[in-house]
């Protein structure tokens, strides 16, 4: 890889990043309902799914699946009981959006709907705030060199957040900090 700027070095990055997790990890579309019970989970209903998939005759598998559904089931008992979770932000969703209970689907004129969408953008946004100008470095400045044990570190103590506009989630950094630490290392120290 032959990057010019750091822009150009972390977008090859991410993009690498992110063609491994296409690969060894494909999105799935799971439907959560506010009629699912409080243990129903992503996790839960993509290992539902998959155990519908087993044949009759793989009782071994059908037997495995069952066990570690069962287990899942139990973590969230024991570990998340009375939590706020999806099902209850979907529920205060489907009540806000006038979903009766007997229907399965929310059907939201144009008008409420961009009443919601106003609503969460007036949020999100502040008429005072100004995008900064970028920075010009002068190449007489020494810019620092990073060292691997602090990239390690911080890629270690990355704090559990939503997903950003990389689309990477926190924990590919966190848990994979060991592999990445010496691109990122390498990347920054070329590059300046």
């Amino acid at each position: 890889m032959k990057a010019t700027s750091v822009d150009e070095a972390v977008d090859h990055l991410e993009k690498k990043i992110l063609d491994l997790m296409n690969i060894s990890m494909p999105t799935r579309t799971i439907t959560l309902s506010t009629r699912d019970p409080d243990w129903m989970t992503p996790l839960v209903k993509s290992m539902l799914k998959t155990k519908q998939r087993i044949p009759p005759h793989r009782h071994d598998k059908f037997s495995e699946i069952n066990e570690r559904i069962s287990q899942v089931i139990s973590l969230y008992r024991r570990h998340f009981k009375g939590r706020i979770g999806s099902r209850n932000s979907l529920k205060n969703f489907g009540d806000k959006s006038q979903r009766s209970s007997s229907s399965s689907r929310v059907t939201l004129n144009k008008t409420r709907l961009y009443r919601h969408v106003n609503f969460f953008l007036d949020l999100c946004h502040d008429d005072k705030c100004v995008e900064p100008a970028p920075v010009v470095v002068d190449a007489s400045v020494n810019i620092p060199e990073v060292t691997e044990m602090q990239v390690w570190n911080t890629l270690r103590k990355i704090k559990t957040t939503a997903t950003g506009p990389d689309c990477i989630p926190y924990w590919i950094w966190r848990d994979h900090a060991e592999i990445l630490t010496e691109a990122i290392t390498k990347v920054w120290n070329l590059l300046h």
